[in-house]
């Protein structure tokens, strides 16, 4: 099974899509797999998301953008169909979603360490409730991207077929790991005053 952080109370946190896809990784990955669930980044020009973070010592580090619902691609174009048949374009799309999160932790990363200097992140798309895709995928996706409902069962292979499809395989030795956590899932100590509203309210007055 994959471990999910902090520990599988996260699983009933999410809701919808994410909440599913979460339970499948819980349930197909095996153990050597650390999953990191809405890891959100801060850079200058704007905030990130990463719905799912997959790390792996034997293959490196894959973001996962979940989207539930109907969807279609119509003119190179990514649309969410909801229940009145109505669409309403994603921009940006999903797999852009996906890759910016990834490159954005790629470079946090290597502006952190100088061990990060050749990382690479991969990305896909999950899409649990599409079932199949007729007619052919934009430029910006390949198969091996998207995770479909059909793909569930044999995730890990799936996921290790998009690493490898993305040249991003990167192994992570223990060195490299605790450098990975140190920035990506770290620890601080804040130092707690019990009369510090007492010493502000003071000086205000």
């Amino acid at each position: 099974m994959g471990r999910i952080h902090p520990d599988h109370s996260t699983v009933q946190k999410l809701k919808g899509a994410e909440r599913v896809f979460a339970e499948i990784l819980v349930e197909y990955l095996s153990d050597d797999w650390l999953i990191i669930s809405q890891l959100d980044m801060i850079s200058p020009g704007r905030p990130y998301e990463i719905d799912f973070l997959l790390v792996n010592p034997q293959y490196g580090l894959i973001s996962i953008e979940v989207k539930g619902g109907a969807v279609d691609v119509k003119d190179g174009k990514w649309y969410r169909k909801n229940s009145s048949g109505s669409e309403t374009l994603f921009n940006p799309s999903p797999p852009r979603q996906a890759q910016d999160a990834a490159f954005e932790l790629r470079d946090a990363l290597r502006e952190n360490h100088s061990s990060f200097d050749h990382l690479k992140v991969a990305h896909g798309v999950a899409l649990p409730d599409v079932e199949a895709i007729s007619g052919d995928l934009p430029l910006d996706v390949t198969r091996e991207m998207l995770f479909l409902s059909g793909d569930m069962t044999q995730i890990e292979e799936k996921v290790i077929a998009c690493i490898e499809a993305r040249e991003a395989k990167h192994l992570l030795p223990d060195p490299l790991l605790r450098n990975f956590f140190q920035i990506v899932l770290p620890s601080s100590k804040m130092v707690f005053q019990p009369d510090a509203q007492r010493t502000i309210y003071r000086e205000i007055l």
